[in-house]
């Protein structure tokens, strides 16, 4: 799920797929511009989205990085919210995602998860040229009651949450995920 208004450029959720020598083996972006169709002015008003992406595993790959990224010109400037996180390799035409191997899909795994500034999901790193752009949000939510979110006011630089995910026994090449 997503939230997102975003001015004067995109953010994103960026996909990073890693060979066994950490080697860059494909990327999908999955971007944001403008504002998402639950957005209603603030984040405490407006609701999540439901996006569905699907994304092969290319030759080679060993591991995942997920980054939610504030991106593109450095004028852009917004907020990008996430939350139930799911990946999964692709059944026939699923109705829930079962399978899922991303572990703390929620963000209710972690310490000081109400305290925006500080708090840290489990697997979760903060990243980017600002980090204070990098919050765990708890005034708009899928999951329990956390989500993440990069709030980006500034036109000179970026955030982004990232996190690795090793793909053994998970997922292999030509598999297709979502």
């Amino acid at each position: 799920f997503e939230l997102f208004n975003v001015q004067d450029g995109e953010m994103r959720l960026t996909l990073v797929f890693f060979g066994a020598t950490n080697e860059v083996v494909g990327q999908s972006h999955f971007v944001a511009q403008g504002s998402s169709s639950g957005c209603n002015g603030t984040v405490a008003s407006s609701t999540f989205s439901r996006r569905n992406e699907k994304v092969a595993v290319p030759t080679g790959a060993r591991r995942l990085q997920a980054a939610l990224v504030s991106g593109g010109p450095a004028a852009t400037r917004g907020v990008m919210l996430i939350d139930n996180l799911s990946v999964a390799p692709e059944p026939n035409q699923p109705a829930v995602l079962f399978g899922s191997f991303w572990s703390n899909p929620g963000f209710e795994e972690g310490t000081e998860l109400d305290n925006p500034q500080l708090g840290q999901p489990t697997g979760w790193s903060r990243g980017g040229a600002d980090v204070s752009m990098d919050q765990v949000i708890t005034d708009a939510f899928m999951s329990s009651s956390h989500a993440l979110a990069v709030i980006d006011a500034k036109n000179d630089s970026f955030g982004e949450w990232y996190r690795f995910l090793d793909l053994a026994g998970k997922a292999a090449p030509g598999d297709a995920l979502q």
